[in-house]
């Protein structure tokens, strides 16, 4: 996971501003999850909640090239595999609900766990594409160079897109949504093994959550 960095050529760094409230959605939704579907008790969510967002924060405002991107980076990579993994088993756990009937749900708190899980689902893999691509928000500040795990349609000329432009979070949100909810790629297309695997993962769980899990709750609603 490294960053190649040309340091003359420090541009505008990414803003956290919506990272950051992306990450209190994460934690919000992990809190509305019923009891039996918590895996990790809520003080150590929480506390895990305040790591993550310190790190974007003080990352935000310190040079592309301090010490804290790269703890930024890091503690946002382990944050999310653990949240990713949570997803999993939450969805592992709801589907043996559902199939072996070991315990009654109410139509309601499946409908609403499946529409958690598909959200946390969209924040994860955005977070993930955030900071795989073009060397996350650090590599993207610093010149970074080599091989982009994405390819962003940016328009023509008339449209007056700046020379120098690069993608920031609100565009690899709109990668994470449209790969969860078309279950395959709009107008940014993966260009490297793992930037596929990914996202084949992300329309994976994102259509056995649709599928199997809301589709059950409604159908026992209707």
């Amino acid at each position: 996971m490294g960053v190649p960095r040309q340091p003359e050529s420090v541009r505008r760094y990414e803003s956290r501003f919506l990272p950051v409230l992306i990450s209190v959605g994460l934690v919000l939704l992990l809190e509305a999850m019923p009891t039996r579907y918590t895996i990790l008790p809520r003080p150590i969510g929480r506390s895990l909640e305040i790591v993550f967002v310190t790190s974007l924060v003080v990352a935000g405002v310190s040079p592309p090239t301090s010490v804290w991107a790269t703890v930024e980076r890091w503690v946002v990579w382990i944050v999310v595999a653990l949240e990713a993994l949570l997803e999993i088993v939450v969805l592992k756990t709801i589907m043996g609900d559902i199939i072996f009937h070991h315990h009654q749900i109410a139509p309601l708190t499946m409908l609403s766990s499946a529409v958690a899980l598909w959200t946390m689902n969209v924040l994860i893999f955005s977070f993930v594409y955030w900071q795989l691509d073009r060397g996350g928000p650090a590599g993207r500040a610093t010149g970074w160079t080599g091989r982009a795990d994405f390819t962003f349609t940016q328009g023509n000329p008339t449209d007056g897109v700046p020379a120098g432009w690069q993608p920031g979070f609100a565009d690899y949100f709109f990668l994470g949504f449209n790969t969860s909810i078309a279950f395959s790629p709009t107008d940014t297309l993966p260009l490297t093994p793992r930037a596929k695997f990914l996202m084949a993962a992300q329309s994976m769980i994102s259509l056995i959550t649709l599928v199997i899990v809301a589709a059950r709750a409604i159908n026992v609603l209707t």
